[in-house]
């Protein structure tokens, strides 16, 4: 399965109509941004998608260190899961962003723990992914973090390439695989987060060397979300720029689409 993350749309309706339009089945969302998120607007989503992954702002690694207060989660996560009790939870992003050392690490291997327990306890019906990691010590991260993401449903890792997903390349989905391999071999593994970072290679081009790489994943590999849907990229921004999927790249990214 593959989709798309969402980081930026003026209107929900439209972002439903576009991903319809180009027949991806899942879409990727922030509790905290993206698109004017209201109760209506919410139901909207969860009601089209037939798969949603939700992502938190707790536990992202960009913004420090996560305070171990498990309730800030549930207050995120709360209007989501009431409006779908099944949807899919990614429990933060990147946290060994800020810190990659162990002691970072097992901190956060204490938030996750404590997050899973009451997020199951409040929302027996929501499936958590643990958070997709930079490749920053990865290795060192999944071992110290490795029986508290094991409680997840799914596994989250993260992988970008310059041009292709190919040897020679950043190498970072091969490194991935192999340690998931290692470290989560009974597992469900899920990449919650993928792009090609080179700027001159268009989106349509993007798009069709995702569709390839999803085609040529591991069964393992539940489902693909491509980085990212932003309609209103913010001036001088080159990374939100370089990664843009417009909509008319989306068609592009079904596996036998035409191209």
């Amino acid at each position: 399965m593959q989709g798309i993350v969402l980081t930026d749309c003026a209107s929900v309706g439209g972002l439903l109509s576009t991903i319809r339009g180009a027949r991806l089945p899942l879409l990727k969302v922030v509790t905290g941004w993206g698109a004017p998120w209201d109760d209506a607007s919410r139901m909207d989503v969860c009601t089209a998608m037939p798969e949603l992954l939700v992502r938190t702002i707790s536990g992202d690694g960009c913004q420090g260190p996560p305070a171990l207060d498990p309730s800030a989660v549930l207050a995120e996560l709360r209007p989501w899961c009431e409006a779908r009790s099944t949807i899919t939870v990614e429990l933060g992003n990147e946290p060994n962003a800020d810190d990659a050392s162990d002691d970072a690490a097992w901190n956060f291997r204490y938030w996750f723990i404590e997050s899973l327990n009451v997020v199951r306890e409040s929302f027996p019906q929501a499936r958590i992914v643990s958070p997709g990691l930079l490749e920053n010590r990865q290795s060192e991260w999944w071992a110290i973090c490795q029986d508290g993401f094991e409680l997840a449903d799914a596994i989250g890792f993260h992988s970008y390439a310059y041009h292709d997903f190919v040897d020679g390349d950043t190498g970072q989905i091969q490194r991935a695989l192999e340690q998931l391999a290692l470290f989560f071999p009974d597992h469900t593994w899920m990449l919650t987060e993928c792009g090609i970072i080179d700027p001159a290679t268009s989106a349509e081009t993007k798009a069709t060397r995702y569709a390839a790489l999803h085609a040529k994943l591991p069964s393992q590999v539940a489902s693909v979300c491509f980085y990212h849907f932003c309609e209103d990229p913010l001036p001088g921004d080159a990374d939100q720029a370089a990664y843009q999927l417009p909509a008319s790249a989306l068609p592009y990214l079904y596996a036998g689409g035409t191209l």
